[in-house]
Parts: C-alpha cells; sequence; structure tokens
C-alpha cells in the first residue's frame, strides 16, 4: 500500500501529561535566597532580543517547509475524481452506533468523511442505492436516509425501509393487476456472476501475502 503522503506513525509526537508539583510548605527559619539585583531594563531588552531572533529562525523555518512542501506537490492528476473505490458504509442507529462513519477494507481502519470526494452507489445484500444528491463540496452534509427517493433511487422495488413521499405529493393507492403483484413478489437480487471465495484458514492468519506487509510513508 502506498501511503507516501501519510506521516510515519512513530514519530507522531505524544501528548505528554504534565505532573502538578505540589505546594512547597514554607518554613520561616529558611535561608532565604538573596535579591536579585540585575536590571529589569537589561533582562527586558535580552528577552525582547531573544524573542527576535527566534522569530526570524521561526520565519526562515516556515520558508524552507514551504518550499519543501511546493517541491513535493503532486504533478496534475487528469484521472483526479475519476477514480472508484469501495468502502464499508457503517450507518448509525443500530448496535450503538452514534453516527455514520466508513472503514477502508485493505486496511480495517476508519476514514473520515473529508476523505472523500463523493458517492455514487450503495448497496447490501438486498437492495442497490443510485446517490441523487450533489457531492461537487464533498460528502459533509450528505443525508444517508436511503428510504428518501429524492436523495437515493433504489433499484429493485421492495426496501428494507419504508419510502419518503416527495414534497407536495399526495399519498394514494394505484389498483395494480395480478400480474403486476406477481412480478413485484418474485423480484429479487439477481445471482452472483463470480465464483465464491474460499480462503484456506493459514492464508487468513497470514492477513498478508508471504506474511509480511510493506507501508511506504512520508518520513520514515
Amino acid at each position: 500500500m502506498d501511503q507516501s503522503r501519510s506521516q510515519c506513525p512513530i514519530l507522531k509526537k505524544k501528548d505528554t501529561v504534565q505532573k502538578a508539583e505540589g505546594k512547597v510548605n514554607e518554613n520561616k527559619y529558611d535561608v532565604k535566597p538573596p535579591r536579585d539585583l540585575r536590571s529589569k531594563y537589561l533582562m527586558k531588552m535580552e528577552e525582547r532580543k531573544v524573542k527576535e531572533r527566534q522569530d526570524e529562525e521561526q520565519r526562515i523555518k516556515d520558508a524552507e517547509l514551504a518550499r519543501l512542501a511546493e517541491l513535493e506537490k503532486p504533478a496534475p492528476d487528469e484521472l483526479y475524481g475519476m477514480r472508484v473505490h469501495c468502502w464499508v458504509l457503517v450507518l448509525a442507529g443500530k448496535r450503538e452506533v452514534p453516527e455514520n462513519f466508513f472503514i477502508e477494507p485493505t486496511t480495517g481502519n476508519c476514514a473520515e468523511a473529508y476523505e472523500f470526494l463523493g458517492i455514487e452507489t450503495l448497496w447490501n445484500n438486498s437492495n442497490y442505492w443510485v446517490n441523487m444528491q450533489d457531492c461537487s463540496h464533498g460528502i459533509g452534509d450528505m443525508s444517508y436516509d436511503l428510504g428518501d427517493i429524492a436523495r437515493w433511487e433504489y433499484m429493485f422495488p421492495h426496501s428494507d425501509k419504508p419510502l419518503l413521499m416527495l414534497p407536495g405529493e399526495e399519498e394514494f393507492d394505484l389498483p395494480l393487476d395480478e400480474e403486476e403483484e406477481e412480478v413485484e413478489e418474485e423480484s429479487d437480487m439477481p445471482g452472483s456472476w463470480v465464483t465464491e471465495i474460499v480462503i484456506p484458514l493459514e492464508d487468513l492468519q497470514r492477513r498478508c501475502p508471504e506474511g509480511k506487509e510493506d507501508y511506504f510513508v512520508q518520513e520514515g
């Protein structure tokens, strides 16, 4: 897996917890330290010089980082937004899942919504839905109510969720012929066009080809 744009997890800074220092009991018989006879004006001027020097070093460092980032900037991708990949979408509501989230199937890690450019379709073992929402600004505000036919167009008549009516549309029953009722009852997902995948237990326990996996990160 090519993760050359990702930071090495070993180099990530860990949160440091500062321990609260206990209160020191003062004793009136302790020897008091000598008074600081240094000029406060000179000390302030020295602090100002140190701060100016640190600001200049930080400015040079930021300029160098910006230059390196510009050099490492990838070339224009002609296929940007045209590649298709599959993720696992876990919808909120069941099994105490508070919000929707995605799982990257190749790693098993959770993926944030801002990483996606758009969603074309969703499917499960019972139906197939086509996304009718605008993804030009990402999927941060996307609705995953699969019963809303204005946002998700289903392919097969049956659906696990009740369909929502379009705005301004009245609900009424249409008389159906016996043939049409039989067609709806017999409608089902077509058979799979691929053979059943069989993974031996030994290969499943290795998890990776030849029992190892290589990662390429930005800073190794």
